[in-house]
């Protein structure tokens, strides 16, 4: 689980504006997002007894006024599962209730609601920091709230079995993470990031470098440099710097002074690779090849637009010249001011008209323009897109997460050799990807050496594991509890050996639960009372 302060995108919109259009999107995201739907909603705090989204924003905006002295009391957060996780409803109020008592906010107004796109679920937050005791704004953790929601989500995923966010691991420590931008930019367009890099490429050489000399020749050599910036250091990638002890906390240059002395500047040629994707260069081209064809038939539309209303402007002021002559020398000077001014409102309705009528003709263009041109996909959409949908389920999986995985001793190169029931087969290079039959979407891939679980339904970790004991006989496996839950009490079932120590208690409670099941006798058969013989008409 992740958590977000999303800020206001309007400093200067007022209270009304603010409540409004924020519980709106909670409400109805449909409106703004047509790829986002809301599941669930429900608010607390309020008095009214209407659950109806805008009496409870206008109640909401009734105490927000009461605070005089701020001009936002509003907080939006937005909580967001793992891809594929869908929390109950008790899950999702009890995930509320939490993040809102380690915030100090229990009692107060919220408007909260669960939006599911294609592929994950978020809950969305709108909590009014007005205490409706004593009509003051409250100040969350000392001005450090963010600090307070990641708390919260910690024991949130703690208490409801969750999966945290995924951190990489060097010599047993945790090492840091790109910043969220930077991870939801790698998502949108499947390009690595200038952290990430700084993160992966920089770090180590820095860490082992024995001289400055040494550190800025190496990192020169990987398109890189370290330089001092103000009180503290920059590691550029290219021309996009990316702060020192973001990088690594042995990369300051505090750290690196006491380590390599007094910091001396790069006095050879400064190296300025660009940021390199690694991404597909077929997504990449198509993206650009939208943009540049977006750009041109926007730059042609309001080109054309531009030019109508210089016309109609143009002929509109010929016209009205034509007209007064024309009036000048119709009309008699008896009371010709007056007829003037009538005929003149007349043609000015009529010109407002036309103007009017334009306007509304641009509009549909722009609208025509932005359904044509709609935003280009993110990465992972355009692999769902692509002929190889699967593709994006490992998406997810880029970064060195640990999915949820079945292990082998030795390499075996994958082949298709017969069908598992309902699943069928389809060779891709190295790997084997299995889907139900009619579907597309993989439900988990055979690497060869281990087994990718993409579809953690009951019936697709069966497959799974029937295939993984065809080619291993004992196995071992990974992922959440709720996962291993699954794979104990179906390996029970089905006599399936696993290897892990760790759930061996497990797998004997559950194969001795099912043997006393087996043994237990069946209930016994209610007696069917005879039918009284009828007494109506037979034949």
């Amino acid at each position: 689980m992740i958590v977000k302060k999303i800020t206001n995108p309007h400093k200067s919109a007022s209270k009304t504006a603010r409540i409004s259009g924020l519980t709106g999107y909670i409400s109805s995201p449909e409106r703004a997002d047509g790829t986002e739907k809301c599941v669930y909603r429900a608010g607390r705090g309020f008095m009214c007894g209407n659950d109806a989204p805008e009496a409870q924003a206008m109640e909401m905006l009734a105490l927000a006024e009461a605070a005089v002295r701020s001009r936002d009391p509003i907080n939006h957060y937005v909580i967001s599962w793992r891809e594929g996780e869908r929390p109950t409803v008790a899950q999702i109020e009890e995930t509320v209730t939490r993040f809102l008592d380690e915030l100090d906010l229990r009692g107060h107004q919220a408007i909260y609601g669960v939006h599911a796109d294609t592929d994950n679920c978020h809950l969305h937050i709108a909590v009014n920091r007005v205490n409706p005791d004593t009509l003051k704004c409250v100040e969350i953790n000392g001005g450090f709230d963010i600090e307070a929601a990641h708390s919260a989500v910690a024991k949130i995923e703690r208490e409801q079995g969750w999966r945290g966010d995924n951190h990489y691991e060097r010599g047993g420590e945790k090492s840091p993470q790109p910043r969220q931008r930077a991870r939801d930019m790698e998502n949108r367009t499947g390009e690595v990031s200038a952290e990430r890099r700084a993160i992966e490429q920089a770090a180590p050489i820095i860490k082992s470098a024995t001289s400055w000399e040494r550190l800025h020749r190496e990192l020169a050599a990987a398109g890189m440099r370290y330089e001092k910036t103000g009180s503290g250091a920059t590691v550029f990638i290219g021309d996009v710097g990316v702060k020192a002890s973001a990088v690594d906390r042995a990369a300051s240059l505090t750290k690196l002074e006491k380590r390599l002395g007094a910091y001396q500047p790069n006095t050879t040629a400064r190296a300025a690779a660009p940021v390199k994707s690694n991404a597909p260069s077929q997504y990449h081209c198509e993206r650009e090849e939208f943009h540049l064809a977006k750009a041109d038939a926007k730059t042609a539309l309001d080109r054309r637009q531009a030019q109508a209303r210089e016309e109609l402007f143009d002929r509109q002021k010929k016209q009205r010249g034509e007209k007064w002559n024309e009036w000048q020398k119709e009309l008699p000077k008896r009371g010709r001011g007056k007829k003037i001014n009538a005929l003149r409102s007349v043609l000015a309705h009529e010109q407002a008209v036309e103007r009017a009528t334009l306007r509304d003709a641009h509009r549909r263009e722009r609208e025509q323009f932005k359904h044509d041109f709609p935003p280009f996909p993110d990465f992972k959409r355009w692999l769902k897109k692509s002929k190889n949908p699967e593709l994006a389920d490992e998406w997810r999986y880029r970064h060195g997460e640990q999915p949820a995985q079945i292990i082998g001793d030795n390499y075996e190169k994958p082949r298709a050799e017969k069908d598992i029931r309902d699943f069928s087969p389809r060779v891709s290079g190295d790997n084997v990807f299995y889907a139900r039959r009619g579907e597309n979407s993989a439900a988990f891939i055979d690497k060869g050496k281990l087994i990718s679980i993409h579809d953690e339904s009951r019936d697709a970790v069966l497959a799974a594991l029937q295939l993984a004991a065809q080619k291993w006989g004992a196995i071992t496996i990974t992922g959440n509890e709720k996962y291993l839950a699954t794979c104990v009490q179906l390996a029970a079932e089905h006599g399936i050996k696993i290897k892990n120590p760790e759930l061996q208690n497990r797998l004997a409670q559950a194969r001795d639960n099912l043997r006393q099941q087996m043994k237990r006798p069946l209930p016994e058969r209610p007696q069917t009372p005879k039918r009284e013989p009828s007494r109506g008409w037979s034949r």
